[in-house]
């Protein structure tokens, strides 16, 4: 006869506790000399393509005349563009084309933050033609922490639009738990930013078809969501789906990462449509950390209340957090008494959107479940998350 046990789940974020029914073997591990899987050496699968160099990533990908690109980013926390030298980067030996924003005056909000994309012959001349652009940019003021953001909300010098409304879960009186306690606590905690740092950067091959398969696209991606970079690839190109295909052998890391075509994924399906021919977008490492996602780090303040023998009585966990949109719009919220800097838009042109920006208060939560196995019977947190519009 099944029977049913209580488990917690999450549930938008907040901790959930479901009935569920198993059996009612208890069940239990064999002896090891018993298995063939566990505790027992196994040859991967792809251990030898790996190790002898047979594994084909996207950087091994070298279709005929394939070009390289290289993409110019804002190197302030909040920056505007005076000016940029095109026909001093068209002049560069094996320079092909360019795409993206060439306009001076426009604010860029995030270091990082794409601005346009150069397509060469080879990586050098990539190199050579970002650098003959030449770029001026004005310094802007920004808060460049999450801390020195909330400071600017205390002030009221903030965008009326950077916090989200809370999402707050309660059980109990929490009030009457902290007040009848024996013991209080309270502290203030910060969780850093946590990178991905994949040891294959973010990026894809684009290779345009030819001839009769001239109306059809290969994409070679270093991604572990196929199905859905298909998806924009095709909503991108607004080709039919069957004529979109995307490849991905093997893939060099990706953790929380690497579901989208990202910035670099539309420039180098613009330049690829301009030139004609296979263009290669792969991030440096540097670019990996400024734009390819991370886990954000957030700041907890928390109290918690206990009885004379050590039970919890109460516990109170609010909860402040960058989103994944606002991590890279963090340093766009200046410090001037301007209520909504121009800044404060995250992604004001599709090729300039930062990877998993979707919405103007994205849904990425932290659960405030404290460090201890039982919760307290009197209990609430809040939840704010730092965003900005899009």
């Amino acid at each position: 006869m099944p029977k049913k046990i209580k488990i917690t789940v999450q549930e938008g974020g907040f901790d959930k506790e479901v009935e569920i029914e198993v059996p009612d073997e208890a069940g239990s591990w064999p002896k090891p000399e018993q298995m063939r899987i566990v505790s027992k050496r196994h040859t991967r699968l792809d251990g030898v393509a790996k190790v002898t160099g047979r594994a084909k990533y996207v950087a091994d990908v070298k279709p005929p005349g394939k070009l390289w690109a290289r993409i110019l980013r804002a190197p302030y926390g909040r920056a505007r563009l005076e000016s940029l030298d095109v026909e001093a980067a068209r002049r560069i030996a094996g320079f092909k084309a360019i795409t993206g924003e060439t306009q001076a005056g426009k604010t860029y909000s995030f270091a990082g933050q794409p601005v346009c994309a150069i397509a060469a012959t080879s990586e050098e001349a990539a190199d050579d033609a970002l650098h003959a652009l030449a770029a001026k940019w004005e310094a802007l003021p920004a808060a460049a922490t999450l801390e020195g953001a909330l400071r600017d909300v205390q002030r009221g010098t903030a965008p009326a639009d950077l916090l989200g409304e809370p999402r707050k879960g309660e059980r109990g009186d929490v009030n009457a738990g902290f007040s009848n306690a024996a013991a209080r606590v309270e502290g203030r905690y910060q969780v850093p930013t946590q990178h991905h740092v994949c040891l294959e950067t973010h990026g894809q091959m684009v290779v345009p078809g030819r001839g009769a398969d001239d109306r059809k696209l290969t994409v070679w991606a270093s991604t572990q969501g196929v199905q859905g970079v298909h998806e924009q690839f095709v909503g991108v190109s607004k080709l039919p789906a069957g004529d979109v295909e995307v490849i991905c052998e093997y893939m060099g890391g990706g953790f929380g990462s690497k579901f989208g075509i990202g910035a670099e994924g539309r420039f180098a399906w613009e330049l690829s449509q301009q030139t004609g021919a296979p263009v290669e977008l792969l991030l440096d490492r540097k670019t990996e950390f400024q734009y390819a996602g991370n886990r954000p780090g957030h700041v907890m303040d928390i109290r918690a209340a206990a009885a004379p023998d050590g039970k919890l009585t109460a516990f109170r966990a609010p909860t402040t957090a960058p989103t994944p949109t606002a991590v890279r719009c963090l340093t766009a919220f200046t410090s001037s008494t301007r209520s909504a800097p121009s800044s404060a838009k995250c992604a004001s042109t599709p090729a300039a959107r930062p990877p998993f920006a979707r919405r103007a208060i994205p849904k990425r939560r932290f659960s405030p479940k404290p460090p201890w196995t039982r919760w307290p019977t009197n209990w609430d947190s809040t939840r704010w998350s730092f965003g900005a519009s899009t």
